[in-house]
C-alpha cells in the first residue's frame, strides 16, 4: 500500500507539473486556455468521483478498484504517447486531460478509503 500510494503521488506530481508546460510551450495553448480545461477536468472528475467512484468502491472493493484504476491510467498516457499526430487537436488533448483526471480522482478516492480503514475508527475521517 505504501509503495503504491507513493508511486501514485509521484506520477500525479509529475503530470500536474509537466502538463501545463507541455500544453503551453509544446502545443501553443495560452495559460487561460489551459486553466479553463484544467478547471473543467477537475470539476468533471470531482463530480464523477463523488457519484460514480464511491459506488464502484462499495460494489467492487477498495483494493480491486485501486488496481483497476491504476491499470486504466496507463491507457490515456499510452494513447497520448503513441498518438503524437493528434496533439494538434485541442479536442484530443482536452479528452486526455479530462479522462486522465477522472481516473486519477477515482484512484485517489480508493486510496483514501483504504487509508481510512487502516486508521483508528474515531479518527479515520479526520
Amino acid at each position: 500500500m505504501d509503495i503504491t500510494a507513493f508511486s501514485f503521488q509521484v506520477e500525479r506530481g509529475l503530470i500536474d507539473t509537466v502538463l501545463q508546460v507541455f500544453t503551453v510551450q509544446e502545443l501553443g495553448w495560452t495559460d487561460t486556455q489551459y486553466s479553463q480545461v484544467f478547471a473543467t477536468a477537475n470539476l468533471i472528475s470531482g463530480t464523477s468521483g463523488i457519484i460514480i467512484g464511491g459506488f464502484l468502491i462499495d460494489n467492487f472493493g477498495k483494493a480491486k478498484m485501486i488496481t483497476v484504476n491504476l491499470s486504466l491510467l496507463i491507457l490515456p498516457i499510452a494513447a497520448m504517447s503513441f498518438l503524437k499526430s493528434f496533439w494538434n487537436s485541442e479536442l484530443f488533448v482536452t479528452a486526455f486531460i479530462i479522462g486522465f483526471y477522472i481516473l486519477l480522482k477515482f484512484t485517489t478516492i480508493a486510496i483514501f478509503a483504504s487509508a481510512m480503514q487502516l486508521c483508528w475508527k474515531r479518527i479515520s475521517i479526520t
